[in-house]
């Protein structure tokens, strides 16, 4: 399965209208966003994608962002989370908080694993 990872779009709605038509072409089945969405719209811009979302360190009204997600049919996962997709356990996380990004990478309960074959910048 192809996953497609976004992160602070900040309002950026072309780039984000972009990275739909990239995934699309591409056949991405999962979209995961990685916050600093910063308001409705940049969340809203996703509606029709397969999409989960975390928070980063520029969204403040957690609540809303909450519901944003639930209008289009996402999961809203807080600041964290782990997802299994073919097999493979994928840590999702923003980086926010320095102490916890290098506890993430010394984990040794998880394997960190990275078979990308190409990065896309907007």
């Amino acid at each position: 399965m192809l996953l497609g990872i976004l992160s602070d779009t900040h309002e950026r709605l072309e780039n984000i209208e972009k990275a739909k038509k990239i995934f699309t072409e591409r056949g991405v089945m999962q979209v995961v966003h990685l916050g600093d969405y910063c308001a409705g719209p940049s969340i809203r811009a996703m509606k029709g994608m397969k999409v989960i979302g975390i928070l980063g360190n520029n969204d403040g009204d957690v609540l809303r962002i909450q519901k944003n997600f639930q209008e289009i049919g996402g999961e809203f996962k807080w600041a964290f989370c782990v997802l299994e997709l073919d097999g493979l356990k994928i840590a999702c996380y923003h980086g926010t908080e320095r102490p916890i990004t290098e506890a993430l990478i010394l984990c040794a309960s998880m394997t960190l694993s990275c078979p990308v074959t190409r990065t896309v910048r907007l």
